[in-house]
Parts: structure tokens; sequence; C-alpha cells
């Protein structure tokens, strides 16, 4: 039986795909997922994929040499393929497509997935859009290209099959992925563990001053564009600091600003379980997942988790109950 994917590129002859702002692995897998197949199977498709500048360390994903960054102004497509997109104000290069393109299609596994979707597949239950995806293409068409994106998406979100999101159905499909050829331990080693030296220097001077609140519970940092300046980095370079803070022992929630304009930053938040960061980021017009959340917030760091530890503190109350 036919996905309703696979019905909705019957007979297309254009498909642009593209995926949130600041993408990660997962956005970058599903997208790149998706194109992989439609080069690998349906040969009278145009396909374009759209995403905003790629860390480095997802480099070895294939044809991501082909991604553009921009929309052109007279292109019209006869389907968009959302992915990984919760929130229509985080639609990244190509957002202009859910009013142009001819259909709409959304493929995600938010729970705080707010958009008005008439065709599409939103699965909370998943660990991934990556896993969502892959139960939307048929098995013995998912070359070893395809099955890297897949499997690069669903290492990332599960941060490497660590966090609770990872379930039986999960590994069985990573499995099956290992199965048509993945290198697990060259995508494991590329995208959690390789860091440049710039990489290594930035989360040393981000540990160093790092700062506990409510004797221990919360952990926080903040990355300056000016420690970026200094270091002629991005803030894509950034990326590891935050699960670092995470592994602190005692630690519940471990938060990490990246400065990017006049007191204005982007906020990635990790629990260890007993809080929901998603619930948190959401009051701040971000979201994401249980255990991982960002937002962007205009306001000075400390003012802002002040007000955050109290939110948590409210969710420990109910939680010792």
């Amino acid at each position: 039986m036919k996905s309703d994917l696979l019905k909705a590129m019957e007979g297309v002859k254009s498909v642009a795909i593209a995926g949130h702002t600041r993408p990660d692995g997962d956005c970058i897998g599903s997208v790149m997922g998706l194109y992989n197949y439609i080069k690998d199977n349906l040969k009278d498709v145009e396909a374009d994929a759209y995403l905003e500048a790629v860390p480095g360390c997802f480099d070895f994903i294939p044809s991501i040499s082909d991604v553009k960054h921009f929309l052109p102004h007279d292109k019209e497509y006869d389907l968009f393929v959302l992915m990984d997109t919760s929130d229509e104000k985080r639609t990244g290069v190509a957002g202009e497509l859910i009013k142009t393109a001819k259909e709409l299609f959304i493929v995600d596994h938010h729970i705080s997935n707010s958009m008005d979707v008439n065709l599409g597949t939103i699965e909370p239950s998943s660990s991934s859009t990556c896993e969502v995806l892959f139960g939307l293409l048929p098995e013995e068409k998912i070359s070893l290209n395809t099955a890297v994106c897949l499997f690069t998406g669903i290492v990332t979100d599960t941060g490497c099959f660590h966090h609770s999101n990872t379930g039986r159905e999960t590994m069985e499909i990573a499995g099956k992925l290992l199965d048509k050829g993945v290198e697990n331990d060259v995508i494991i080693d590329r995208v959690f563990y390789e860091m440049t030296f710039t990489q290594n220097k930035l989360l040393g001077e981000c540990l160093k001053e790092a700062k506990l609140l409510d004797e221990g519970l919360y952990i926080y940092s903040v990355a300056s564009k000016n420690l970026l300046l200094r270091y002629d980095a991005k803030a894509s370079d950034l990326e590891s600091v935050v699960n670092q803070l995470r592994v602190t022992k005692g630690a519940e929630v471990a938060v990490f600003f990246t400065e990017i304009g006049e007191e204005t930053y982007k906020i990635s938040l990790r629990s260890n379980g007993r809080i929901d960061v998603n619930a948190v980021a959401s009051l701040y017009g971000g979201g994401g997942h249980i255990l991982a959340s960002g937002c962007t917030v205009k306001g000075i760091p400390e003012k802002i988790m002040e007000e955050m530890t109290v939110l948590f503190n409210k969710q420990l109350e109910t939680c010792e109950k």
C-alpha cells in the first residue's frame, strides 16, 4: 500500500524539499533522505533541496553539495515537502513555498507542531523525522545514499540512541539501515565526537564560564558575539556545548545562550528527564522535544535564567508531590 507521501508525489513534475532554520541532523537527514530517494527512483521529477548553512560535520551527507540556500523568486513547484518543522515561523529559506507551491506535505515528529496540516504525517511518538520518513518510503527502494541520510537523522535526534525516545522500533529501523551498508561508526564519530581545534577551544571557554544555580540543579553558560569573533568562529561551532553541560553530575537542566544580536540570544535547553524543557521553551515562542528544545529570546541571560528557574522548580514540585 502506498503511503500518503508517495501518493502526493504521483504525477508531479517538480518537488521542493526544505526544513527549519538552523538545520540540525534530523532536519538535514530528512531533507536529503527524500532528495536522494527521488534522485534514485523518480527520474522524471525535478527535485530541489533547500537548507540554510549546513554545519561542517554533516558534509559527508550524500548530495549535500546540491543544496540550494536561496529560493528563486520565479520558481514554482507542484509539491513542497516541509521536513522536521513544527512552526511556520521557523521555516527556513524556502518558507514562502507554503503559499506558492500547488501542494504542501508536512513530515514531522514534534509534539509542539502547530501548523495547519491538510496533507502530511506527524508522529510525535517517533524518535525523529527521519524515522517517520523511513515508514513512508518502500524499504526495498531505499538506497545506501538515502539510508545514510536517514540513519544520521535518527542517531542525532536520539543522542546516539541514548535518549528516552529510543524505542524498539527505532532500533529495528536503524538495523535495517545498517543492512543497507551504513557505516554507523563513521557517522557517529563525525556527528558526535570529531571536533576542530577551534571547537575544542570554544567548548573550554564556555565550560570555564558556566554557572550553577539552585545547588547545582541547573547549569548554564553564555557565548557572546565577541567570543565567536575572537576565534573567527560560527554559532554552529558551539553545537556540542549544551550536551556537555547536560552531563554535569546533579544537573536537571542545562541551558546554553548564544548571542545572535543586541541582547538577543538563541537558547538551547537539555533535560536529564524530570523536566519538560519543551513546555518552558514554548512559553518563549520556541519548542522542540521534552528533553531537548530551543527558543530565541531578547533580554539578559541572568534574568532569563531567573525566570526559567522558577518554571523548572514548579515542574519539580509537581514531580515530587
